[in-house]
């Protein structure tokens, strides 16, 4: 009898590793059976009143809130054992959740496996961030109203986090002493990311824990990224040099191809090069 995690099935920002262990019982149940011997795994969800999350009741809080749906009772798991066991049920997911609720804390929400949860629900995760432009404001708007404006979308996702309303955050204060705690950090992260297409880290909150100092991190972040982009398609930068793409061909070759001809070497780098300038001076169209 194995139990692993529901997470598996989600996956679980910030734990990969619990994660892949868990998954890693599951394929041992699956290979067990598929050998002819006795397993069985269960996928749990929160459990409301034995174990962890019984002794640590903000924990259960912050899970039940991201997963939007309550823990299971432990009776309601045993007998959800039970079935498994009698039915020879394997890698059963056991939980309650809501999909619109808990889709906001997971990057892989919009893959097609979750398609049909999605549609059931009637709500695309990312609707929200349609609408927000930040490209955009980067190049329209003025410093100040800028970081008054990417304050203001950040309160919005921290009053989410907390169930505070974003008119009562202070963004001079600290998010830790506002009830930010580490798994709200990721979930934090989580949505940043999201809404501004930039990958931040748990530390990076750490390091700049008041919404005054996040916003000047993630507008140097974002202005780093523009420049790079726009620096990517000019002709210096992007288009290789001929004795560079040469090199690099070469260097292919002898590990792979070694009984090329100079001449046949030649015609690559030439080809690659001429392909190389024809995607460039489609990307300036």
């Amino acid at each position: 009898m194995l139990y692993s995690s529901a997470t598996t099935l989600f996956g679980n920002p910030g734990q990969a590793a619990y994660v892949a262990a868990n998954q890693w019982l599951e394929a041992l149940a699956s290979h067990r059976l598929a050998n002819g011997k006795v397993a069985t795994c269960m996928l749990w969800g929160a459990i409301d009143d034995v174990g962890f999350l019984a002794r640590n009741s903000q924990v259960k809080e912050a899970l039940q809130q991201r997963m939007g749906g309550r823990a299971l009772l432990a009776k309601d798991a045993l007998a959800a054992l039970e079935t498994a066991l009698v039915q020879g049920y394997n890698n059963e997911g056991v939980l309650e959740l809501d999909w619109a609720a808990l889709s906001r804390f997971l990057p892989t929400a919009t893959l097609p496996r979750f398609a049909d949860l999605t549609q059931q629900t009637g709500q695309q995760p990312s609707d929200k961030d349609q609408s927000l432009n930040i490209e955009q404001m980067l190049n329209e708007l003025d410093d100040e109203t800028l970081h008054e404006a990417f304050i203001e979308i950040i309160k919005a996702e921290l009053g989410q986090i907390l169930r505070l309303s974003p008119e009562k955050i202070d963004s001079s204060k600290s998010v830790y002493d506002l009830g930010l705690d580490s798994l709200m950090g990721v979930e934090l992260v989580v949505a940043l990311e999201a809404r501004f297409g930039v990958r931040l880290t748990v530390m990076a909150v750490s390091e700049n824990p008041t919404l005054g100092k996040l916003t000047v991190r993630l507008i140097e972040m974002l202005k780093a990224k523009s420049s790079t982009n726009k620096s990517e398609l000019t002709p210096t930068s992007s288009l290789a040099s001929t004795a560079t793409l040469a090199q690099q061909v070469n260097e292919i070759v002898r590990q792979h191809a070694p009984e090329a001809t100079d001449n046949e070497v030649q015609a690559l780098v030439s080809s690659l090069h001429r392909q190389e300038t024809s995607a460039l001076k489609g990307a300036e169209q």
